[in-house]
């Protein structure tokens, strides 16, 4: 192609028309945009254009009555849910390339990895907070507590110290209790944003319908909501059991086997060290205020230590599988909103009907015309911008 041609081809006003139609359709254009861009982006509007195609011939021609329209928005629906199941069930991103927020699978395996990272940090905080003063002072008095209960001669002290330890507990629960519920707001508020981002996508030139799509999404999202945190209760009351059915984790065996090698070394440095340090460093653990330890036997201490190492170990055991079975439930429910309960709660074609839904198909009734007119607008620009961009593009051997 000569100069003359080239130049025509490459004006201003024809590159121009492409990243209009291009930024029209929400597609993400570089701020400074080179002629290498064009392949990239030609790429991207005629993914859109089948899309938009796709979108028309999955329409009716046109609406009559009130079931057509509910027929209609039932058509919008079953899109939806075929964009859901892409984005929150296969991990295909294809339909929003661009658009990080809608990545849903990657998106809830961070959301998985830092509630995991949350979980572990929490138990570290909780469980190895006294380091400096009193470590291993709940599980030597719980020793004591125990030799006490068996000679009979349990102490005003030990009562005392118990329902200290119950306190803690109680309060250590509550916390764990508010991470989850943190999480399960997140999780779920990241659904409700993704899945009213492709309702938009779907229906939303149709503004009158916004309501009942709202309503519908709304009530829908809240009955998701409360059977995971259903799910998350029966699933902390059945801790040990979880456990149990699980098995042990084969990746947590060196991890025990280093923690429990630290006890005599621990127990050398509490008693034996002639040097007496004021604290040891205990690997996997920190560094240990030891003085105020030196009062008990090594039989004592051994048991103790012990106790404290299966504790930690038992908590990382349980936060993998807790974490595991989450995103299996999280999978689950994903999977049965988009196959089942948006069925249930949204194409339900006499609820539909009812007056404070029937409003907004009657304008559909009336106002398809219009918005199937502006489809069809969307698909000449995009189809025109293609054929730019495709000429650009092969005159320059992009």
């Amino acid at each position: 192609m000569g100069g003359e041609n080239k130049e025509a081809v490459y004006s201003n006003e024809k590159i121009t028309l492409v990243l209009d139609a291009a930024k029209e359709e929400g597609i993400i254009i570089p701020v400074s945009t080179r002629a290498r861009d064009l392949p990239e982006i030609g790429k991207k509007i005629n993914d859109k254009l089948n899309s938009r195609l796709a979108e028309l011939n999955f329409l009716p021609a046109s609406i009559t009555s009130i079931d057509e329209a509910s027929f209609t928005f039932m058509q919008m629906v079953a899109m939806t849910k075929e964009s859901l199941r892409k984005i929150l069930v296969r991990g295909d991103f294809g339909e929003f390339p661009d658009e990080e927020i809608m990545h849903g699978t990657a998106k809830l395996a961070e959301m998985l990895t830092q509630f995991s990272n949350e979980l572990d940090q929490f138990h570290h905080n909780s469980c190895l907070c006294d380091l400096k003063s009193n470590f291993l002072e709940t599980e030597i008095n719980y020793s004591l507590h125990s030799q006490e209960e068996k000679a009979g001669s349990l102490s005003d002290d030990a009562v005392r110290k118990d329902l200290v330890d119950d306190d803690a507990r109680k309060k250590k629960e509550e916390e764990y209790s508010l991470m989850n519920s943190r999480f399960l707001n997140t999780v779920w508020c990241y659904i409700e944003q993704v899945m009213f981002g492709v309702l938009m996508k779907h229906i939303g030139r149709y503004t009158h319908l916004h309501f009942e799509i709202s309503s519908l999404s709304y009530i829908l999202l809240g009955k998701m909501r409360c059977r995971t945190g259903q799910w998350i209760t029966e699933t902390r009351e059945m801790k040990e059991t979880l456990v149990k059915d699980r098995g042990y984790r084969p990746e947590l065996l060196s991890e025990h086997n280093s923690l429990i090698s630290n006890c005599m070394k621990f127990i050398y440095g509490v008693l034996d060290d002639k040097k007496k340090p004021s604290s040891i460093v205990v690997e996997g653990i920190g560094e240990i205020e030891v003085e105020s330890l030196r009062k008990y036997s090594p039989d004592i201490l051994s048991r103790a230590f012990c106790v404290k190492m299966k504790e930690i170990e038992r908590w990382k055991m349980y936060t993998r599988i807790y974490v595991e079975a989450m995103a299996s439930h999280l999978k689950l429910s994903i999977a049965n909103l988009v196959d089942t309960y948006m069925d249930a709660d949204m194409l339900d074609m006499q609820k539909l009907k009812e007056p404070e839904y029937g409003l907004g198909l009657k304008e559909m009734l009336e106002k398809y015309p219009l918005e199937r007119e502006d489809l069809k607008h969307r698909i000449e620009k995009l189809k025109n911008a293609k054929e730019i961009c495709d000429g650009i593009v092969n005159a320059f051997n992009l």
